[in-house]
């Protein structure tokens, strides 16, 4: 059976991206049909669906992630127009939230290289430092226990998290100089708050912006909760313990300190796709060949006959294997301040003074407008909500339609049957008559067989009577 993910539909029109989108017809149709429209980054030619990253969580912000890779030098040296959005990838009765990409079609090739590359499962090159998995669909095709190995690696990577909004800090890209001299993002002094005798030693292992109202999304593992919820009264503190004096006005927004919100889950969608099969070339098949190997395997379960000796110890695989992060403290004969363990691989941002503060990178305007970036999950569940509620106030105007067209349709058919009956009830009554007339007449000449020949004779022997006209 051919699977696909989605589809796209590429409009090119005279009238301004705003004016067609904000038509009254347009955006019903969007909503009825679950389409969304956006503004294509690539202007010169459409787009072609690459394959997606794995291991990505939904709430993960695009943008920041899109200006990850375009200003890498990797990118830079042979750039390329593409998009990243969320979609189902399917496999029986289980699905995953992947990010799609799709790039321009003229730089197929180089888009498939660049991400084969740079996303293998084991390169951190993303804004938290985590490890994503780009598996291509260009020309490429899987068998139903290659999604189920897929999404299992998804889910197994992923976990069971909970993520709590935070209000108060600056830009995650701001520049603060901590109380040791090195200067960080707000980002990465987020994900090197220690937290002991949890999975990955930090207080959080994901932190992501959002469009809107300056909030943050921290998350954690969920069977983290009751070890992280009570260190997050004190997380100001603990930020301060980092931060120098100095920069304090460089991290927090004022002095009203931080501002917590409730927990938002993951986004899910149950939607069944196809994928068109076409033959990959050999470098894309050694890639995803080399790619599973690197995919999770969950253990078999065994009977109780086989299990090992109870004395034996066992290695129990758990996300602490995933992630290693190290906590470590300062001797507080030699220093007076807590060090902060910066994450794997991260790089000290280059400041041309020491002195300098607070640095916020320039941002440029983009193009893209409405429907750029996915709401949270109660929006979600409104949009999906009204979808299905057209769609069930279309079903059951057809229904009533159906009724009207049938009630006239019996009454026309009720009305015809009693027509017919009365003038079969009049031929009848007719052919009854009929049938008295005609049982008479035999009666009679049963009776009186000359009865006929003695009428003609008195017929004949009357008087001729003869008619006057009056003057």
């Amino acid at each position: 059976m051919q699977q696909h993910i989605s589809g796209d539909y590429y409009i090119a029109s005279k009238l301004p991206f705003n004016d067609l989108q904000a038509h009254k017809n347009i955006q019903t149709w969007l909503v009825q049909h679950g389409y969304s429209m956006l503004w294509s980054n690539c202007q010169s030619s459409d787009m072609v669906r690459k394959g997606f990253l794995s291991r990505v969580r939904t709430f993960t912000f695009r943008d920041d992630l899109q200006k990850h890779i375009t200003t890498s030098k990797e990118w830079k040296a042979d750039p390329f127009q593409f998009r990243v959005y969320f979609d189902s990838f399917n496999a029986k009765t289980k699905s995953a939230h992947v990010l799609m990409i799709d790039v321009e079609r003229p730089k197929v090739d180089s888009g498939l290289h660049f991400f084969q590359a740079w996303y293998n499962g084991k390169l951190k090159n993303s804004p938290n430092c985590i490890e994503y998995l780009f598996l291509p669909l260009y020309k490429k095709f899987y068998t139903e226990d290659e999604r189920l190995k897929i999404i299992t690696d998804h889910h197994h990577h992923l976990g069971k998290d909970s993520v709590v909004a935070i209000k108060g800090l600056k830009s995650l890209e701001s520049v603060v100089k901590l109380v040791s001299g090195v200067h960080t993002t707000i980002r990465k002094l987020l994900l090197s708050v220690p937290a002991p005798n949890t999975t990955s030693g930090k207080l959080f292992i994901q932190v992501e912006r959002q469009p809107v109202e300056n909030w943050l999304l921290c998350c954690f593992y969920a069977s983290d909760a009751t070890k992280i919820t009570p260190k997050l009264a004190s997380l100001e503190d603990s930020l301060k313990k980092f931060v120098a004096p100095d920069s304090w006005a460089d991290l927090f927004v004022d002095g009203n300190g931080l501002s917590f919100s409730g927990q938002a889950a993951p986004l899910v969608k149950n939607k069944k796709n196809k994928i068109i099969f076409q033959e990959p070339s050999p470098e894309t098949t050694a890639y995803v060949t080399q790619s599973f190997q690197t995919l999770f395997k969950p253990k078999e379960k065994r009977p109780a006959t086989d299990m090992e000796d109870p004395k034996q110890q066992s290695t129990v695989v758990t996300p602490a294997t995933r992630v290693k992060q190290s906590v470590s403290y300062a001797d507080a004969t030699t220093q007076q301040h807590p060090k902060l363990v910066l994450p794997e691989g991260y790089k000290s941002p280059e400041l041309s003074s020491p002195t300098i503060t607070t640095i916020v990178p320039h941002t440029p305007a983009q193009p893209v407008t409405a429907f750029n970036f996915k709401p949270l999950v109660e929006e979600e569940a409104f949009k999906e909500l009204t979808v299905i509620s057209n769609q069930h106030s279309g079903a059951l105007l057809e229904l009533r339609e159906c009724c009207a067209h049938l009630c006239a349709s019996q009454k026309k058919m009720s009305e015809e049957i009693t027509a017919m009956n009365r003038n079969f009830n009049e031929k009848f009554d007719i052919m009854a008559d009929c049938m008295d007339d005609m049982y008479e007449s035999i009666n009679s000449l049963k009776h009186s067989p000359t009865r006929g020949s003695k009428q003609r004779k008195e017929l004949h022997a009357l008087p001729e009577v003869t008619l006057l006209e009056s003057s």
